[in-house]
């Protein structure tokens, strides 16, 4: 279906953007492996926030102190 693969591609640049990974050389060619990379972003885009935000739990706490 050629709408479901705007639209995925749509997404992808909207993930990839927000991400600030960027759109390198490498890309992907089929809508499995696109799925797959936006999944690979939000992940990491969780994780890498749940670390940030542990960190700043845990200097804010010794500001308080």
């Amino acid at each position: 279906d050629k709408f479901f693969t705007y639209y995925v591609t749509s997404f992808y640049q909207i993930v990839t953007t927000f991400s600030t990974v960027g759109f390198g050389d490498i890309v992907p060619l089929w809508i499995n492996e696109t799925v797959f990379i936006m999944a690979a972003q939000i992940v990491g885009l969780a994780v890498f926030s749940n670390i940030v935000g542990a960190i700043s739990s845990i200097e804010s706490q010794k500001n308080a102190n």
